[in-house]
């Protein structure tokens, strides 16, 4: 293996010949890698070097046997005065974001990520879909068992990846243009991070802003546990909720789980055990730096170790022996000395954030079809809900008025007003012509009257207006009727059911 980083033309597929040039001077050699997320290598050049002619946006850079592509480069002046160029890489496998545009992976129902990737499938329609990888440069395995319902639309293969590791709580291994799907990657060999021996420094992190004592699971449709859970509650709590002084309530999606007592099993497994913490538990990760003791001879091939590996940390000084995946993996491949991990006891998928924007994305998915047409179950899963979390929230210290309440803007000049009494509330943005609050919106246990209603989205299961203007009204059914007997619509053009009407 060429013991500096070599790059070949964007077009090349295999990496065994010399390449276009060996980047002798290519400096600060740096790959990152975390588990489902960043896959990256950065390098400085001197500008003046004579082979900056082939590096150029696209071109792919092989390092340690692994490609990357060439994505941006800058050039800055030293304090030296020199010309110096950062340049920064994507690993191959993010041409899995562009490689080819699905514009509909939807209701697409209980299909393996090989059926998907490779063998194909056969649509709700009874189509033949071919493999989404057959035809690229990629390959494709998966050790892993268990299918999924897809709901996407416009999407890149990187996107029905990350929407299977999701689901399926499982990883990925990116070998150049090879891609294998796995339970957990990594091994347990017994490999120590020990101040004194290997550790330069060592930085424990604690973080319960994730924390969750109370789990309300959903699975498909918003299915959830009230039918076969104690007192039909919708949720369960951590056996150790007691530690902390009140609950952390939360809510996990399962969007391929159909059956009740799966859902609740499932969501059990959220707790923390003696082999992992789970969301009951403050997220504690640790940052090490270390010397690669691996790469310093072939002598010591005991202290290798990868991403995904177990190891065990040890520092005596800060109480620490603890064993930890890792879970991000930042090395100079030429300097043993400069390397980072991150270590954790829990795993986050798609590589941390990603889960979040996955959540968000997961539940406009589950309430709307594919036409984008709100699930009437949908609505009601959510009033059960939020009526639930506030009953438990009047538990609390309450507060109980038997006589109005009101909040105006400006005591002296009040311009807005909101009022309470009488098991009402209402709002108001101005005053009538005699000095009294034009209450513009009333509301009470039966529903609430408005006048004006901005919103970017409406969720709702029945809609009575007197007056509608909207520039798409998505709906299964749409009932037009008049008190008087009287129906009129003013249009252009209109078709219902394919037929014109003038």
């Amino acid at each position: 293996m060429v013991d500096f980083p070599v790059i070949y033309n964007s077009s090349e597929r295999s990496f065994d010949a010399l390449g276009l040039a060996i980047l002798e001077e290519a400096q600060n050699i740096k790959i990152r890698q975390v588990i489902n997320g960043d896959y990256t290598l950065s390098f400085a050049m001197p500008r003046g070097s004579e082979k900056w002619d082939v590096i150029k946006e696209e071109a792919i850079v092989v390092v340690f046997g692994q490609a990357f592509r060439i994505r941006t480069f800058d050039e800055v002046r030293d304090s030296t005065g020199k010309l110096i160029s950062n340049i920064q890489c994507e690993h191959i496998s993010y041409d899995l974001n562009d490689v080819k545009h699905l514009p509909d992976m939807s209701d697409i129902i209980n299909v393996s990520p090989m059926q998907v990737f490779w063998d194909g499938f056969t649509n709700e329609n009874g189509v033949q879909i071919s493999g989404v990888l057959r035809g690229t440069a990629f390959t494709f395995t998966s050790e892993v068992s268990g299918t999924c319902d897809l709901f996407l639309s416009r999407c890149s293969p990187r996107a029905v990846l990350n929407e299977f590791i999701n689901k399926l709580e499982c990883e990925v291994v990116f070998d150049n243009f090879n891609i294998t799907l796995v339970e957990k990657r990594g091994n347990a060999n017994g490999v120590q991070f020990r101040v004194g021996k290997n550790v330069q420094t060592v930085k424990r992190k604690t973080d319960s802003s994730g924390l969750c004592t109370r789990l309300y699971p959903y699975g498909k449709d918003y299915l959830d546990i009230t039918s076969v859970n104690a007192n039909s509650l919708p949720y369960i709590d951590s056996p150790i909720a007691g530690v902390y002084d009140y609950m952390h309530e939360d809510f996990r999606d399962y969007p391929d789980i159909t059956v009740p007592a799966d859902l609740k099993l499932r969501a059990l497994n959220e707790w923390s055990t003696e082999e992992k913490d789970g969301i009951d538990k403050p997220k504690v990760t640790y940052e090490v730096s270390l010397i690669e003791l691996s790469k310093l001879g072939d002598d010591i091939p005991f202290e290798k170790f990868s991403l995904g590996d177990t190891v065990t940390v040890i520092d005596e000084g800060l109480n620490i022996n603890v064993n930890a995946r890792v879970m991000e993996y930042e090395y100079y491949p030429y300097e043993p000395n400069k390397s980072t991990v991150v270590l954790a006891n829990f795993k986050e998928n798609i590589g941390g954030v990603f889960a979040e924007l996955l959540k968000v994305k997961n539940i406009v998915n589950e309430f709307t079809n594919n036409k984008g047409e709100v699930r009437d179950n949908y609505i009601e899963s959510v009033h059960n809900t939020m009526n639930m979390r506030f009953n438990e929230a009047l538990t609390k210290k309450t507060v109980v008025y038997d006589y109005a309440n009101m909040w105006v803007d400006d005591m002296n000049n009040p311009t807005s007003a909101i009022a309470l009494v009488n098991g009402m509330f209402a709002l108001s943005n101005g005053k009538n012509a005699d000095g009294t609050w034009n209450w513009r919106t009333i509301g009470d246990a039966n529903g609430i009257i408005a006048d004006s209603v901005v919103s970017n989205w409406v969720y709702a299961g029945k809609v009575t207006t007197s007056q509608l203007q909207a520039g798409t009204i998505n709906t299964s059914l749409i009932n037009l009727s008049s008190s008087n007997g009287n129906l009129k619509i003013t249009s252009d053009n209109i078709n219902i059911h394919g037929y014109a009407l003038d």
